[in-house]
C-alpha cells in the first residue's frame, strides 16, 4: 500500500477545516479531528494542538497529547512533562506519558526518567486515588529502545532500595527489555535474599535477550525455594534452551511435586525442537528408569521420548518394551498408543503389541477406545480384526465410532483395499454384523470403485454418468418441512460439518481453559508466596489440594460431549476425508436419500474434498446433485451446496448460485455470495487449465449486476458479503460505491471502513474533503472516522485485514 503524502493537496486543502472543527466542532468531532491532524502531522496543525492539551474536554486532552507524540517535537516535552505530573485526569495523564515515550531525544529520557522515580507516587491515598501510582507504572512499561540503558539504575534503586513490592513484576520487565545494559542487575537478582523476588526475575528473563540469561536460569534451577526453580524451568522451557535438555531431564528426580511437573511441561515442550544428537544421548537406560517411575505422568513422558528417536529401537529395547506394556497402567495406555505408531519397529513387534493392549484395555474408557480404533490408520488391516471393529462400531459414544471408520477410510489406500471398502460398505448399508472375509466375487466388486453401496435401490438404474446424472436432475426431492430438525451447518466461514465445530469447540474451549488455568495458577502462586509467615501452614494446605486435584487429572485433557450419530452418517463424515474417485461416486449417492442428516453429512464432505482436491474429475458428475439440492433441500442443506458448489468451483454452476441469491434464507444468499467469487471469469482460465475443458465465455455484468443488488438485502451479513466479493473483484473501481455504503448504511459503515482502507488514499481523500465541510454532523462524523481509518491502515499495515 503506497503511504500518503503528508504534504498532499488533498490534505493540505482540509487542514483549516480540521482546525476550525478542533475549535467549535462536537466533543467526539474535536477529538476525531486532534487525533487525524496529529496523524497527518501537519506543521500548522502542531501550534494549535498545544493549546489544547490543557482543554476542559478530557477526551480532548487524551486526543491533542496523542497528536504531540507524533509529531516527536523536543519543543512539548516541558508541556507533557508538566501535564504527566499536574493534570486532573488520570487518562490524560496517561496519555501524556505515552506521548513521551514516542520522542526519542535526551530530554524527553530525562522527563520519563523523572516519572518512573517520581516522589508523588509513594504517598499514601488519604484523599482517593493517587494517580501517580498509574503514570509511574505506566513510565516503566515504557522503557524501551535506547531509554532502557538509561533507566537500569533508577530501576534498580525503586526495586532493591525503596521497595516497590507493586511494581516488581513491571520493573523486572522493564529491565529484560534493557538487553546487556541489565546484566549486572539479574546477576545481583540471583543471589537476592527474597525467594519471591528471585522467583519473578527468573520469570522476567525468558524474554530477556542476553547470551547470559541461560546461564543465571540453570543457576536458579539450584536454588532452595521450589518456586523459583518451577519458574526457571518455565523460562527454559519458553526460550527452548535445548543445551540445557539434560540439567531439565534431572529435574524429573526433584522431591518437590511442583517442580517435577514443571520438568514434564518444559521436556514436552522443548522435544520438538531437540535435534537427534540430543535425543540419542538421553539412552536406553534412561528411558528405562523414566518408564518405571513411580509418577505416570513421567512414565508417559518416556513414551513422548521414545516417539521422537528417528533411528530404530535397539532389538534389546524393543523386547524390554514389549514386556514393559504387558505391566501397562491404565493412565499410560493411551499415550502408548499414540507413540508406538511413530517407533521405527516392525510391524509384526506392532501387532503383537496392540494385541496385548486389545486384551488390556477397560471399555468403559471411551478415550482409550478411541486410540485403539486409531491403531489401524499405521497397522495393516487383516481379516481377524472383523471382531474387534464389531466391538469398536457397537460403542456407545460416537466418537469411538467415527475413530474406527476414519481408519477404515484410510485403509482403502492400502494393501488391504478390497477389503476395507466391503466392511464400508456393510456399515452403510446398515449392516456391520456381516463384516467378514468377503468372497471372491465381493472383493473383485470392491476393489473397483464403480461399485458404489446404495441406499435407494431406484436409482440403481443408471447404466452411465449421462444417464444417472439426468437421474439425479429429474428426480422428485421431497418437500421441506419447517418444522424438521435440520442439522447444523453453517456458511463458508463457519466449520464445514458438525464435526468440524466439534473440533473448532474443543479447541477454543481447551485454550481458553488453559490460558485461564495457567493464569489462576500463577496468580494462586504469587498470593499463597506473599502471604505473612504466620499463615505458611494456610500455603501448604492450599498447595496440597491443588496438588492432588492435578494427581486426579494427569493427562490434563479436556473432553467435549461429541454428538451422537449413526454409522451410517459417520461414513459419510469420513470420506471426507478421502482423495479417492470411489469416496466421491459414493457421496454423490447419498446425495439422493430423503434422510436429511445423510444429506448434509454428504454435501460438508463433497466439499471437504473439493477444497482439498479441487482437480479431482469425479467432482464434476456431483454438479447436478448439489444444483437440485440448491433449490429443493431445507436451508442448511442449500446453504452447504452453495459452499460445496463454490469449493469446486465450477463457472456452469454460476447462474444456480445467482438464482441462489434470492434464496428466503440469509446464510443461503451469503453462501451463494461467497462461492459466486469462486466462480467468476477471473477463475475461469484456471479451472479449464486445471480439467483440460474450454467453457463458453461468462458474462461478468450479470453477475456484478445481482452483487450491486444483494446490497439492499435486508440483512446486513448479506450486504457484507457482497461488498467484500465487489472489493475483490472490482478493486478502486468502487471506491465511490464504498464511501456511499459508509455514509448511508450504518451497519456497514465499519465494514466499508476497513475496505476502503486497502486502496489508494490519496483519492480516497480527495474524495471524502467535501464531506467534513458538509453542515451535516452525522454524514461529517462517518467521513472523519473513515479519514481516521485510512491513516490507522497507513501507519500500522497489518490492521488491513
Amino acid at each position: 500500500m503506497r503511504a500518503m503524502n503528508v504534504s498532499s493537496l488533498p490534505r493540505k486543502a482540509l487542514i483549516p477545516e480540521l482546525l476550525n472543527l478542533l475549535k467549535e466542532g462536537l466533543p467526539e468531532e474535536r477529538v476525531d479531528c486532534a487525533r487525524l491532524l496529529g496523524r497527518w502531522k501537519h506543521h500548522e496543525a502542531k501550534e494549535a494542538l498545544q493549546e489544547y492539551l490543557g482543554d476542559p474536554e478530557e477526551e480532548v486532552c487524551v486526543a491533542a497529547a496523542e497528536a504531540m507524540g507524533s509529531f516527536a517535537d523536543p519543543s512539548v516535552i516541558e508541556l507533557l512533562g508538566q501535564m504527566a505530573r499536574e493534570h486532573p485526569d488520570g487518562e490524560a495523564r496517561i496519555a501524556a506519558v505515552r506521548a513521551l515515550a514516542r520522542i526519542d531525544a535526551p530530554e524527553a529520557h530525562a522527563a520519563l526518567l523523572t516519572l518512573i522515580n517520581l516522589a508523588e507516587a509513594s504517598e499514601g491515598m488519604e484523599e482517593g486515588w493517587n494517580h501517580a501510582w498509574d503514570v509511574q507504572r505506566e513510565a516503566i512499561s515504557l522503557v524501551d529502545g535506547s531509554l532502557a540503558h538509561k533507566a537500569v539504575p533508577t530501576l534498580m534503586d525503586l526495586l532493591i532500595e525503596q521497595e516497590a513490592d507493586d511494581l516488581e513484576p513491571e520493573i523486572l520487565e522493564a529491565l529484560a527489555r534493557s538487553g546487556s545494559a541489565a546484566e549486572n542487575a539479574f546477576w545481583q537478582l540471583l543471589s537476592h535474599p527474597l525467594p519471591r523476588l528471585r522467583r519473578r526475575a527468573a520469570r522476567a528473563i525468558k524474554k530477556w535477550q542476553n547470551k547470559s540469561a541461560p546461564v543465571i536460569l540453570f543457576r536458579f534451577l539450584r536454588d532452595q525455594h521450589p518456586q523459583v526453580r518451577i519458574e526457571a524451568l518455565s523460562s527454559l522451557a519458553f526460550r527452548t534452551e535445548t543445551a540445557y535438555f539434560r540439567d531439565i531431564l534431572l529435574c524429573l528426580e526433584d522431591r518437590d511435586t511442583g517442580v517435577r511437573s514443571a520438568a514434564i511441561s518444559a521436556i514436552q515442550t522443548i522435544t520438538d525442537k531437540l535435534g537427534k544428537q540430543a535425543l540419542d544421548e538421553i539412552g536406553s537406560d534412561r528411558l528405562k528408569k523414566l518408564f518405571t517411575d513411580d509418577d505416570p505422568r513421567i512414565r508417559c513422558l518416556g513414551w513422548h521420548l521414545l516417539a521422537r528417536q528417528d533411528e530404530a529401537i535397539e532389538e534389546d529395547m524393543a523386547l524390554w518394551l514389549e514386556q514393559h506394556v504387558e505391566n501397562l497402567h491404565s493412565d499410560e495406555i493411551v499415550t502408548a498408543l499414540g507413540a508406538i505408531p511413530q517407533l521405527a519397529v516392525s510391524r509384526q513387534w506392532h501387532r503383537r503389541v496392540f494385541e496385548m493392549l486389545w486384551l488390556r484395555w477397560g471399555r468403559e474408557s471411551a478415550e482409550l477406545a478411541t486410540a485403539m480404533a486409531r491403531q489401524w490408520q499405521c497397522l495393516p488391516l487383516d481379516e481377524t480384526d472383523g471382531d474387534k471393529f464389531l466391538e469398536l462400531l457397537a460403542a456407545e459414544q460416537a466418537c469411538v465410532r467415527l475413530a474406527a471408520i476414519n481408519s477404515l477410510v484410510q485403509c482403502t489406500t492400502g494393501q488391504q483395499k478390497a477389503l476395507a471398502v466391503h466392511w464400508l460398505g456393510d456399515i452403510l448399508h446398515g449392516e456391520p454384523d456381516l463384516l467378514s472375509q468377503p468372497s471372491n466375487s465381493k472383493t473383485e466388486q470392491a476393489d473397483d470403485d464403480r461399485l458404489i453401496p446404495l441406499r435407494d435401490e431406484d436409482a440403481t438404474s443408471a447404466d452411465d454418468e449421462s444417464s444417472l446424472i439426468q437421474h439425479i436432475m429429474d428426480r422428485e426431492y421431497p418437500e421441506h418441512d419447517d418444522g424438521h430438525s435440520e442439522p447444523l451447518m453453517h456458511a463458508s466461514e463457519a466449520p464445514r460439518s458438525t464435526l468440524d465445530a466439534v473440533a473448532r469447540a474443543n479447541i477454543d474451549e481447551n485454550l481458553a481453559t488453559a490460558i485461564q488455568e495457567n493464569d489462576q495458577d500463577s496468580e494462586l502462586e504469587n498470593m499463597l508466596t506473599d502471604l505473612p509467615g504466620e499463615m505458611s501452614a494456610f500455603s501448604q494446605v492450599v498447595r496440597e489440594h491443588v496438588e492432588a486435584g492435578d494427581r486426579l487429572c494427569l493427562t490434563g485433557r479436556k473432553k467435549a460431549d461429541f454428538p451422537d450419530a449413526s454409522n451410517a452418517i459417520l461414513v459419510i463424515r469420513a470420506l471426507g476425508g478421502s482423495d479417492s474417485g470411489f469416496a466421491v461416486r459414493w457421496l454423490r449417492e447419498h446425495l439422493l436419500t430423503s434422510d436429511i442428516g445423510v444429506q448434509a453429512e454428504a454435501v460438508s464432505s463433497l466439499g471437504r474434498i473439493a477444497q482439498r482436491r479441487p482437480d479431482l474429475g469425479e467432482l464434476s458428475s456431483c454438479l447436478g446433485p448439489l444444483a437440485t439440492l440448491l433449490t429443493a433441500a431445507p436451508p442448511a442443506v442449500r446453504a452447504a451446496c452453495a459452499n460445496t458448489l463454490g469449493s469446486l468451483g465450477h463457472p456452469t454452476a454460476l447462474p444456480l448460485l445467482l438464482a441462489a441469491l434470492e434464496d428466503t434464507h440469509a446464510p443461503v444468499r451469503v453462501a451463494a455470495i461467497s462461492a459466486v467469487a469462486s466462480c467468476l471469469s477471473t477463475q475461469q482460465a484456471e479451472f479449464e487449465q486445471r480439467h483440460d475443458v474450454v467453457l463458453e465465455n461468462l458474462e461478468s455484468r450479470q453477475v456484478f449486476d445481482s452483487l450491486h443488488q444483494a446490497l439492499k438485502d435486508p440483512e446486513p451479513e448479506v450486504r457484507a458479503a457482497a461488498l467484500r466479493v465487489l472489493v475483490e473483484k472490482r478493486g478502486e473501481s468502487i471506491r465511490q460505491l464504498l464511501i456511499d455504503t459508509a455514509l448511508n448504511d450504518p451497519d456497514l459503515t465499519e465494514s466499508a471502513s476497513r475496505l476502503l482502507a486497502r486502496m489508494e488514499p490519496e483519492t480516497t481523500v480527495e474524495k471524502l474533503a467535501p464531506i467534513v465541510k458538509e453542515s451535516n454532523r452525522v454524514r461529517r462524523s462517518v467521513a472523519l472516522r473513515l479519514l481516521l481509518e485510512i491513516t490507522k491502515r497507513e501507519f500500522h499495515p497489518e490492521a488491513i485485514w
